[in-house]
């Protein structure tokens, strides 16, 4: 159930938002010595918690919030 939720939801998402990060790179608008896995993970991470421990809902608010801190701190 793993190598399948793993391949089939994990992965691609996190592969097509590798490869945006990449292009922002290329364009100059990301800094390029950013490690894009640690970036990906540190999107993820507050809404892999919520679903985890359940204390507070996942919320559309919660993932722009989480995208826009981490741009924050990537973008040039």
């Amino acid at each position: 159930m793993r190598a399948h939720f793993l391949a089939t939801v994990f992965e691609p998402r996190r592969q097509t938002t590798a490869t945006a990060l990449r292009s922002a790179i290329a364009r100059g608008e990301v800094d390029p010595g950013i490690d894009v896995d640690f970036v990906l993970d540190s999107v993820a991470a507050p809404i892999y918690f919520r679903a985890l421990f359940g204390h507070l809902p996942l919320t559309d608010e919660l993932a722009e919030q989480s995208v826009a801190a981490v741009l924050s701190a990537i973008a040039r």
